[in-house]
This record gives C-alpha cells, structure tokens and sequence, in this order.
C-alpha cells in the first residue's frame, strides 16, 4: 500500500509502522533517538524523521 507523507502525518496512528523507501542523506544519533534525513525519488527535498 502506498501513502503519501502528507497523509500520514494528517490520518496516522501513534504506533502504526511505515517503511520509507530511498537513501539516508544524514543520520544524528541523540541520547536515545535518532535522526534521519531519508532522500526519496529525484527530488532533492528530503524527509525528516
């Protein structure tokens, strides 16, 4: 099943799981948790999670 990222963050769940697909462009790790800037497709905006 394919979303969009706009429809997730508007209808999604708390726990729910999703898999991003593209390459990660940086990674900060924190005491914790972890950021990722995941690159999708040929656009050059990426998404942070």
């Amino acid at each position: 099943m394919t979303r969009r990222i706009a429809e997730l963050l508007h209808n999604g769940q708390p726990d729910e799981s999703v898999t991003l697909q593209g390459w990660v462009r940086t990674k900060r790790e924190q005491k914790g948790f972890s950021f990722i800037e995941v690159m999708m497709g040929r656009r050059w905006r990426g998404c942070k999670w």
